[in-house]
């Protein structure tokens, strides 16, 4: 668990360490967060 938490914080470079599953996640994160600020922007 703590592996995987530090992976989702960690910077792009260093994601590339971390297991497969987990760098699957932060892709996911990264692009659910990046659509959510592109949303408010187009609300505003």
């Amino acid at each position: 668990m703590l592996l995987e938490r530090s992976c989702l914080s960690a910077t792009r470079h260093n994601v590339l360490t971390c297991p497969p599953s987990t760098r699957v996640d932060y892709v996911k994160i990264t692009i659910f967060k990046t659509q959510s600020h592109i949303e408010e922007a187009g609300h505003e």
